[in-house]
């Protein structure tokens, strides 16, 4: 604990929904916790997606936007002014650029696309690209 923080994590290299679900209470529980003090919370998460979820390892879609509302000053209204971190590794929906074939052997398919590309190792051109905006779209 150097830097004072703690990790929630599944212990599985799978997540189903309910699990997550489990693992999300657990962290807001945490978060909002005054003897714990919190400043921030910072959520990673790398699987699959589709245009608006995550799709977990059930096959369940869980809403990207419902992880994000669980910290939000709704639901954590005493954590309203703490930074509050996202990173989704995971598509967000079709394959609208070309592929480029990727220049490490077997790169796609430990990304868990052997189903796509199963003779080829092709990767999507924004692969591993994260974007941050500091506010909420509109404001």
């Amino acid at each position: 604990k150097k830097y004072n923080y703690d990790i929630i994590c599944n212990k599985k290299k799978s997540v189903n929904y309910g699990e997550m679900t489990t693992i999300l209470d657990e962290a807001r529980k945490q978060f909002r916790s005054e003897q714990d003090c919190y400043e921030a919370i910072m959520f990673f998460h790398s699987g699959h997606g589709n245009p608006s979820e995550l799709i977990l390892s059930d096959g369940k879609g869980m809403p990207r936007v419902s992880i994000e509302t669980h910290f939000n000053g709704y639901n954590v209204e005493e954590k309203l002014l703490s930074h509050k971190f996202f990173f989704f590794d995971s598509c967000r929906g079709g394959q609208d650029s070309e592929v480029v074939r990727s220049p490490v052997d077997g790169a796609a398919h430990r990304k868990g696309n052997k189903n796509v590309f199963p003779d080829d190792d092709f990767l999507h051109p924004e692969e591993n690209k994260s974007v941050m905006y500091s506010n909420s779209n509109g404001y």
